[in-house]
């Protein structure tokens, strides 16, 4: 029982070492990891098109962007991200064929 409480207090306490008061009151709240993940997810794309506002319309429009569709350009972005993170998890799947992947990769550091 003892080591339970220890446990939750270094979750605690890397939560607010890496993301601030913040994240930890979201995770306190949104007890599940699926709602947690959904949170950060959420915080993160705001965060993002923030950062992106304060960018010029000529500095946006270099990476294919514009303050009109700003949005709905980081809602395209984070959308790829996520088909290429989904590709890119099948094909090591393929590649490692379910079997251990340690001696495969131990061999490609060799």
């Amino acid at each position: 029982m003892i080591a339970k409480p220890t446990e939750t207090l270094r979750i605690v306490a890397r939560t607010l070492r890496a993301e601030g008061p913040t994240a930890l009151v979201a995770r306190m709240r949104l007890r599940e990891h699926a709602d947690y993940e959904e949170w950060l997810e959420e915080r993160d794309v705001i965060m993002l098109i923030a950062a992106l506002r304060r960018l010029s319309e000529r500095q946006l429009s270099r990476i294919g962007m514009s303050h009109r569709t700003l949005a709905l350009d980081v809602e395209d972005l984070v959308a790829r991200a996520t088909r290429e993170r989904e590709i890119t998890r099948d094909v090591l799947e393929l590649v490692d064929g379910g079997e251990d992947p340690a001696p495969r990769r131990m061999m490609a550091a060799e």
